[in-house]
Protein backbone atom coordinates (compact mmCIF):
# COMPACT_ATOMS: atom_id res chain seq x y z
CA UNK A 1 0.00 0.00 0.00
CA UNK A 2 2.83 2.36 0.88
CA UNK A 3 4.59 1.54 -2.38
CA UNK A 4 1.39 2.26 -4.32
CA UNK A 5 0.91 5.60 -2.53
CA UNK A 6 4.52 6.52 -3.22
CA UNK A 7 4.02 5.67 -6.90
CA UNK A 8 1.00 7.95 -7.25
CA UNK A 9 2.81 10.73 -5.38
CA UNK A 10 5.74 10.50 -7.80
CA UNK A 11 3.37 10.56 -10.80
CA UNK A 12 1.53 13.63 -9.49
CA UNK A 13 4.83 15.39 -8.73
CA UNK A 14 6.13 14.70 -12.24
CA UNK A 15 2.88 15.96 -13.76
CA UNK A 16 2.99 19.19 -11.76
CA UNK A 17 6.63 19.72 -12.72
CA UNK A 18 5.94 19.43 -16.45
CA UNK A 19 2.57 21.25 -16.44
CA UNK A 20 4.11 24.69 -16.88
CA UNK A 21 2.81 27.63 -18.85
CA UNK A 22 2.83 27.21 -22.62
CA UNK A 23 3.19 30.08 -25.08
CA UNK A 24 1.10 29.86 -28.24
CA UNK A 25 1.04 32.01 -31.38
CA UNK A 26 3.35 34.89 -30.43
CA UNK A 27 3.28 37.72 -32.98
CA UNK A 28 3.90 41.41 -33.48
CA UNK A 29 3.10 44.10 -36.05
CA UNK A 30 5.32 45.75 -38.60
CA UNK A 31 6.18 49.35 -37.90
CA UNK A 32 7.04 52.46 -39.86
CA UNK A 33 10.80 53.11 -40.34
CA UNK A 34 10.78 55.91 -37.75
CA UNK A 35 8.40 54.29 -35.23
CA UNK A 36 9.67 54.31 -31.65
CA UNK A 37 7.47 51.62 -30.10
CA UNK A 38 5.89 48.26 -30.86
CA UNK A 39 3.89 45.54 -29.11
CA UNK A 40 4.01 41.75 -28.93
CA UNK A 41 0.95 39.55 -28.48
CA UNK A 42 0.47 35.84 -27.68
CA UNK A 43 -1.64 33.30 -25.80
CA UNK A 44 -0.49 31.93 -22.43
CA UNK A 45 -1.90 28.52 -21.46
CA UNK A 46 -1.52 27.12 -17.94
CA UNK A 47 -2.57 23.44 -18.03
CA UNK A 48 -5.04 22.13 -15.47
CA UNK A 49 -3.30 20.33 -12.64
CA UNK A 50 -0.38 22.72 -12.61
CA UNK A 51 0.32 25.61 -10.29
CA UNK A 52 -0.69 29.22 -10.72
CA UNK A 53 2.05 31.26 -12.35
CA UNK A 54 2.57 34.79 -13.62
CA UNK A 55 4.49 36.54 -16.36
CA UNK A 56 6.66 39.03 -14.50
CA UNK A 57 8.87 40.53 -17.22
CA UNK A 58 10.15 40.20 -20.77
CA UNK A 59 13.40 40.95 -22.56
CA UNK A 60 14.30 41.62 -26.18
CA UNK A 61 17.17 43.14 -28.10
CA UNK A 62 14.57 44.61 -30.47
CA UNK A 63 13.96 47.50 -28.04
CA UNK A 64 15.75 49.49 -25.38
CA UNK A 65 13.01 48.86 -22.80
CA UNK A 66 10.49 46.00 -22.60
CA UNK A 67 7.48 46.24 -20.27
CA UNK A 68 4.20 44.48 -19.56
CA UNK A 69 1.19 46.70 -20.33
CA UNK A 70 -2.58 46.65 -20.23
CA UNK A 71 -5.40 48.86 -21.51
CA UNK A 72 -7.86 50.35 -19.04
CA UNK A 73 -10.84 52.65 -19.24
CA UNK A 74 -10.23 55.94 -17.43
CA UNK A 75 -13.61 57.62 -17.55
CA UNK A 76 -14.48 57.64 -21.24
CA UNK A 77 -10.85 57.40 -22.37
CA UNK A 78 -8.93 54.21 -23.12
CA UNK A 79 -5.40 54.39 -21.74
CA UNK A 80 -2.33 52.16 -21.56
CA UNK A 81 -0.43 51.55 -18.36
CA UNK A 82 2.42 49.40 -17.12
CA UNK A 83 1.59 46.35 -14.98
CA UNK A 84 3.91 44.45 -12.64
CA UNK A 85 2.74 40.99 -13.68
CA UNK A 86 0.16 39.06 -15.70
CA UNK A 87 -1.42 36.27 -13.65
CA UNK A 88 -2.19 32.86 -15.19
CA UNK A 89 -4.08 30.62 -12.76
CA UNK A 90 -4.02 26.84 -13.18
CA UNK A 91 -6.23 25.70 -16.03
CA UNK A 92 -6.54 29.22 -17.45
CA UNK A 93 -5.80 30.71 -20.85
CA UNK A 94 -4.75 34.36 -20.95
CA UNK A 95 -4.61 36.19 -24.26
CA UNK A 96 -2.21 39.05 -24.86
CA UNK A 97 -3.94 40.89 -27.67
CA UNK A 98 -4.63 44.36 -29.08
CA UNK A 99 -6.68 46.46 -26.65
CA UNK A 100 -5.67 44.15 -23.78
CA UNK A 101 -2.53 42.82 -22.10
CA UNK A 102 0.60 42.96 -24.25
CA UNK A 103 4.38 43.13 -24.15
CA UNK A 104 5.42 46.70 -24.94
CA UNK A 105 8.61 47.43 -26.86
CA UNK A 106 9.79 50.94 -26.02
CA UNK A 107 12.57 52.56 -28.04
CA UNK A 108 12.83 50.19 -30.98
CA UNK A 109 16.37 49.46 -32.13
CA UNK A 110 15.18 49.06 -35.70
CA UNK A 111 12.10 48.78 -37.87
CA UNK A 112 9.91 45.71 -37.38
CA UNK A 113 9.47 44.38 -40.92
CA UNK A 114 6.67 42.13 -42.09
CA UNK A 115 7.83 38.58 -42.73
CA UNK A 116 10.68 38.74 -40.22
CA UNK A 117 10.65 37.67 -36.55
CA UNK A 118 11.99 39.07 -33.29
CA UNK A 119 13.53 37.17 -30.38
CA UNK A 120 11.85 37.60 -27.02
CA UNK A 121 12.56 36.09 -23.59
CA UNK A 122 9.61 35.76 -21.23
CA UNK A 123 10.26 35.51 -17.49
CA UNK A 124 7.71 33.64 -15.37
CA UNK A 125 7.62 33.60 -11.58
CA UNK A 126 7.69 29.78 -11.44
CA UNK A 127 8.33 28.48 -14.95
CA UNK A 128 11.42 30.67 -15.26
CA UNK A 129 12.82 32.00 -18.52
CA UNK A 130 11.37 31.02 -21.88
CA UNK A 131 12.85 32.09 -25.23
CA UNK A 132 10.38 32.56 -28.11
CA UNK A 133 10.25 34.07 -31.60
CA UNK A 134 7.45 36.45 -32.60
CA UNK A 135 6.73 36.65 -36.34
CA UNK A 136 6.11 40.16 -37.65
CA UNK A 137 2.67 40.57 -39.24
CA UNK A 138 1.41 43.46 -41.35
CA UNK A 139 0.68 46.83 -39.74
CA UNK A 140 -2.83 46.91 -38.29
CA UNK A 141 -3.13 43.12 -37.98
CA UNK A 142 -5.51 42.02 -35.21
CA UNK A 143 -4.62 38.33 -35.00
CA UNK A 144 -1.76 35.95 -35.78
CA UNK A 145 -1.50 35.22 -39.48
CA UNK A 146 -3.50 38.30 -40.50
CA UNK A 147 -0.53 39.60 -42.45
CA UNK A 148 0.66 36.24 -43.79
CA UNK A 149 -2.06 35.43 -46.31
CA UNK A 150 -4.31 33.61 -43.83
CA UNK A 151 -7.18 36.06 -43.80
CA UNK A 152 -8.08 38.12 -40.75
CA UNK A 153 -10.36 41.12 -40.73
CA UNK A 154 -8.74 44.47 -40.15
CA UNK A 155 -11.20 45.94 -37.66
CA UNK A 156 -8.68 47.97 -35.64
CA UNK A 157 -6.11 50.04 -37.42
CA UNK A 158 -3.63 51.71 -35.14
CA UNK A 159 -1.17 50.92 -32.37
CA UNK A 160 1.37 50.74 -35.18
CA UNK A 161 4.51 51.50 -33.28
CA UNK A 162 2.90 51.33 -29.87
CA UNK A 163 1.56 54.42 -28.17
CA UNK A 164 0.40 56.37 -31.19
CA UNK A 165 -3.32 55.96 -30.47
CA UNK A 166 -3.39 55.46 -26.71
CA UNK A 167 -2.44 57.55 -23.73
CA UNK A 168 0.18 55.93 -21.53
CA UNK A 169 0.05 56.13 -17.78
CA UNK A 170 2.05 54.67 -14.93
CA UNK A 171 0.56 53.42 -11.68
CA UNK A 172 -2.96 54.05 -10.44
CA UNK A 173 -5.41 55.71 -12.83
CA UNK A 174 -6.20 59.30 -12.01
CA UNK A 175 -8.91 61.68 -13.11
CA UNK A 176 -8.76 62.49 -16.81
CA UNK A 177 -6.83 65.62 -17.66
CA UNK A 178 -6.58 67.72 -20.78
CA UNK A 179 -4.57 65.80 -23.40
CA UNK A 180 -1.32 67.28 -24.66
CA UNK A 181 -1.21 68.65 -28.16
CA UNK A 182 -1.06 65.93 -30.78
CA UNK A 183 -2.26 63.12 -28.49
CA UNK A 184 -5.10 60.74 -29.32
CA UNK A 185 -7.90 59.60 -27.08
CA UNK A 186 -10.60 56.99 -27.54
CA UNK A 187 -14.09 57.82 -26.27
CA UNK A 188 -17.04 60.10 -26.88
CA UNK A 189 -16.04 63.38 -28.38
CA UNK A 190 -18.00 66.59 -27.80
CA UNK A 191 -18.64 68.45 -31.06
CA UNK A 192 -17.53 72.09 -31.18
CA UNK A 193 -20.17 74.70 -30.37
CA UNK A 194 -21.79 76.30 -33.38
CA UNK A 195 -21.17 79.98 -33.92
CA UNK A 196 -23.32 82.46 -35.78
Amino acid sequence: MKKLSLFFWLVLSATAATAQVKVEQPWTRSTAPNAQNGAVFMTLVNPAGGAADSLVSAESKAAKVVELHNHIMDGNVMRMRKVDAIEIVAGATVKLEPMGFHVMLLGLNGQLKEGEAIDLTLVFAKAGRMAIKAPVMKAGATMPGAGMGQGGHQHMQGMQGGHQHMQHMQGTPSAPSAPPAGSHQHGPQTPPAKTN
